[in-house]
């Protein structure tokens, strides 16, 4: 995916959810989205950063909230 700090993601609300796809989620009782790659097995959660500096997200489905599909990135030039 090559998302790094700076880069600015399209995101596209959606309804329908897929393993291995990237989403912008909340977590409940969080005041901020993060940007993640999504896979689900029964009620558990993992979201997996694209960046190997941010840890991997183990929760229930419960917890938390789709904002959107990850459907693009910009990456502004330095």
């Amino acid at each position: 995916a090559c998302i790094i700090n700076g880069d600015k993601a399209f995101i596209r609300k959606t309804h329908d959810y897929e393993n291995r796809k990237i989403y912008a989620v909340v977590l409940k009782g969080e005041n901020q989205a993060t940007l993640k790659r999504f896979h689900q097995e029964g009620d558990t959660v993992v979201l997996s950063p694209c960046n190997p500096n941010y840890q991997t997200i183990i929760t229930k489905s419960e917890d938390i909230c789709f904002v959107g599909e990850c459907v693009g990135t910009y990456h502004a030039m330095k």
